[in-house]
């Protein structure tokens, strides 16, 4: 049977003798140290120990990292390693604490994507055409809420709602689904309020009827880089 005493070799002593309290070292260094204990036992002078579990936090002896360890066996047969396994991470936690690793930074969320609402109720057919043609451009969805759904056409990138007529205030779907950032084009000024109170731009419609071409710039300024 395979000797699998683990001596004291292996860790620097005080000055009195004594082992110092627990050695915080970093991840690489934590497994080159347990790879050596285990390494030190007859038999599995290739196995490597190749990760630790840490914690989160130390456990009641002080130790931040677990009873499990992923190993490398090189061949080795567990019966063999398994003996040596107790005994050198006992003797590895009493020693040696894993250091702190800084968490990975964390990109920032993408924003979500800008989106077209309009009320339709209060938007002429050429303030319209715009809209569409606009959304379509810039691949950008466009909903349009109205009591009276006009004919629109066939895109992926749009899609009506119809409401009661007067539907107003919270029943409103605009109101309700609006994030900040979208755009809502709408002649209500009680509409524009409460979108703009969460953070969603406005614009009316009003200057479609008449300037089919200033109303594109202006959805166009409105849309930015969107």
């Amino acid at each position: 049977m395979p000797d699998t005493t683990i001596t004291e070799d292996f860790f620097a002593l005080g000055d009195d003798g004594a082992k110092p309290g627990r050695q915080e070292l970093p991840r690489a260094e934590l497994l080159a140290r347990v790879s050596s204990l285990m390494q030190s036992c007859e038999g599995c002078e290739n196995v490597r120990v190749t990760g630790v579990m840490a914690l989160d936090r130390p456990d009641e002896k002080g130790c931040n990292w677990g009873f499990t360890l992923w190993l490398d066996p090189a061949g080795v047969a567990p019966e063999v390693y398994g003996l040596a396994y107790a005994q050198v991470i006992a003797t590895a936690r009493e020693s040696w604490n894993l250091q702190p690793e800084p968490e990975p930074a964390r990109e920032p969320a993408p924003a979500a994507p800008m989106r077209i609402w309009v009320d339709g109720d209060g938007c002429a057919a050429a303030a319209r055409y715009v809209l569409f043609r606009a959304a379509e451009r810039r691949k950008m969805q466009l909903t349009l809420v109205a009591s009276k759904l006009p004919r629109m056409p066939t895109s992926p990138y749009l899609r009506a709602l119809q409401v009661p007529r007067g539907t107003e205030g919270a029943d409103n779907p605009i109101v309700r689904e609006v994030a900040a950032g979208d755009l809502v084009v709408t002649a209500d000024p009680a509409l524009a309020g409460a979108v703009a109170a969460k953070g969603a731009r406005t614009i009316e419609p009003g200057q479609g009827k008449t300037d089919r071409k200033g109303f594109a710039e202006q959805v166009d300024r409105a849309l930015g880089k969107a």
